[in-house]
């Protein structure tokens, strides 16, 4: 076995970081920096003087300088060779990358490079066995210039399937893709399909993405290499996923933090030194706030544990018996006056699937006196439309002051977790989402089976939960807070009682033809509404979980079919 020098001639293209001249206009090695260089068109020529080559314009090294030998129009061999000349060079366009400016050139290079020439007994004797021996002895990129250059041989067939040569392009990149997905799918499972599950994936696979660019593409290169891209690129993925948490949710404190990292992010990939510690600036802050954050969600949590996640129950098994809670009262004269309250624990999740725990208290008097109130109204009206807003409306107007305690939980749990505006609505509503159903109807079982048929009907016959003989067949919102039983219109007033106090422009739906009632709130939604006084209220289904603001049953989502029952309270 012994090395055999080969020269190799072939035309040269790449970029270079343009220097200093000098007077005759010949380059030398301390006057250029070669991004790339890129080698095609290569053949074995006689033993050469390399110094020979050295005139007009050109570049001479005689220590390691990394090529590219491309054997087809996508696929090179990435080398090191210690000795090269380019020669006749050609200057092309100028491009500038991250404040630099290179200069395109092209031009005719000559190597050396070594070859291994094993004995040809050995060699004919067993192929494949030689094919690895060489590879292990020479390095496969050896091997590679092996067959590329010196064809003619015959000792290793460039046809051997062990050594094929690779696409280093496209290989990297699939495997980074099937990583993504898999890493997609394992989010999924935990988090459920939403922007994390895919950001996490396109970070993989871009930042493969971006370094497979830089090395085939000079212009992807810049200063810091191509961090500063996928920087950029992860700024702005967070900058979109802020931005779609700020129109969801509002101004939220997670939403601020995602911002401040966001822009943190797209500063440092910036080019200007101040700039750059400004971004690094923001990123530590960032990253201090998200720790302070997930601190005080793990002390919450903490104390939530006291009382067990809520867990789905049959709801036809389903029943609440509240606590008798007793207290206090001090009047005007100073007199003390015993109360009790009708005390009930709540644990839920929001369609965020973050969990939510509440004690919710009504007084026991003000559950009575709600009841007398209700059953001793009369209603005059022609038509169900107005029938309803009349009971609605006074009934509201009766339980004015009686849900404070009900206002302060749902307050006190907004405050607790820094919720924003459309974040606190979602936690009030599906809270009552998560109250099992509990039919509510003014006539007996058997009445209302003859009357009303249909839907009740089968519900009886199922053995579903029921409160009959209820007048109007509605509670008042003391009462629903009281005994948590309550169908669609029974919530709905609830709700629109308890988000008309805490500030938002909420109403009433309701529709004859599907025999029920909803809330629509106003706010920056999407999906289905119906518009009233010159705004858009978003529907929200009330009695079953995981509806949303704007989504609604496909077996009542005809909009023609709703109207306006109650509309927004100013007075509360």
């Amino acid at each position: 076995m012994k090395e055999e020098i080969l020269y190799i001639q072939g035309s040269a293209k790449g970029y270079f970081l343009r220097g200093k001249a000098t007077t005759t206009g010949n380059l030398f090695i301390s006057d250029l920096q070669y991004e790339t260089i890129d080698v095609r068109n290569t053949v074995i020529i006689p033993d050469t003087d390399l110094d020979e080559h050295c005139v007009g314009l050109y570049y001479r090294s005689t220590r390691d300088s990394e090529i590219r030998v491309f054997i087809s129009e996508t696929e090179f061999i990435q080398e090191k060779v210690s000795e090269l000349v380019i020669r006749d060079i050609t200057k092309g366009e100028k491009v500038t990358v991250g404040g630099r400016e290179l200069q395109e050139f092209t031009g005719t290079i000559l190597f050396v490079v070594k070859k291994v020439i094993l004995p040809v007994a050995a060699a004919v004797s067993n192929t494949t066995t030689t094919a690895t021996t060489t590879a292990a002895k020479t390095g496969l990129s050896s091997f590679f210039k092996f067959n590329l250059f010196n064809k003619n041989a015959g000792v290793i067939p460039p046809t051997t399937e062990l050594f094929k040569p690779f696409n280093p392009f496209w290989q990297p990149l699939v495997g980074a893709i099937i990583i993504g997905l898999i890493l997609f799918s394992f989010l999924t499972q935990i988090k459920g399909i939403g922007f994390l599950s895919l950001l996490f994936p396109a970070i993989l696979v871009s930042i493969v993405l971006f370094g497979l660019l830089s090395e085939r593409f000079p212009w992807f290169k810049s200063n810091f290499g191509v961090s500063k891209y996928i920087f950029n690129f992860i700024g702005y993925l967070f900058l979109i996923y802020a931005l779609d948490r700020l129109f969801r949710l509002g101004f939220t404190v997670r939403t601020n933090y995602f911002l401040i990292l966001a822009l943190g992010l797209i500063l440092f990939s910036r080019n200007g030194k101040l700039v750059r510690l400004i971004g690094v600036g923001l990123m530590l802050l960032s990253f201090y706030l998200f720790f302070n954050l997930l601190q005080q969600e793990s002390q919450l949590r903490e104390m939530d544990d006291d009382t067990p996640e809520y867990v789905d129950q049959d709801d036809s098994n389903w029943e609440y018996t509240p606590e008798i809670d007793s207290s206090t009262l001090r009047t005007e004269t100073n007199d003390t006056v015993p109360i009790s309250f009708l005390k009930q624990q709540l644990n839920w999740n929001d369609n965020s699937n973050a969990f939510h725990s509440g004690t919710f208290k009504v007084r026991s008097d003000y559950f009575n006196i709600s009841r007398l109130k209700r059953n001793k109204l009369e209603v005059n009206a022609t038509d169900a439309k107005s029938y309803y807003s009349i009971i609605y409306r006074n009934i509201i107007a009766q339980n004015n002051a009686y849900l404070d305690e009900i206002t302060k939980e749902y307050k006190r749990i907004g405050r607790k977790k820094n919720m924003g505006r459309m974040q606190f609505a979602d936690m009030v509503v599906s809270s009552i989402q998560s109250i099992p159903y509990y039919l509510v109807h003014d006539l007996s079982h058997r009445e209302a089976n003859r009357v009303y048929g249909g839907f009740i009907s089968e519900y009886h016959r199922t053995g579903g939960p029921c409160l009959d003989k209820i007048k109007f067949g509605v509670q008042s919102p003391a009462e629903f807070m009281g005994n948590f039983k309550g169908d669609c219109d029974t919530r709905s007033v609830l709700l629109y009682h308890v988000l008309s106090k805490l500030g938002y422009n909420v109403v009433v739906l309701a529709s004859d033809e599907y025999s029920h009632a909803i809330i629509g709130l106003s706010g920056n939604y999407r999906g289905d509404y119906l518009k009233y006084q010159g705004l858009k209220y978003y529907v929200w289904e009330t009695t079953a979980k995981g509806f949303t603001p704007g989504s609604i049953s496909d077996e009542c989502s005809n909009m023609r079919y709703w109207y306006v029952a109650m509309g927004p309270n100013t007075n509360l």
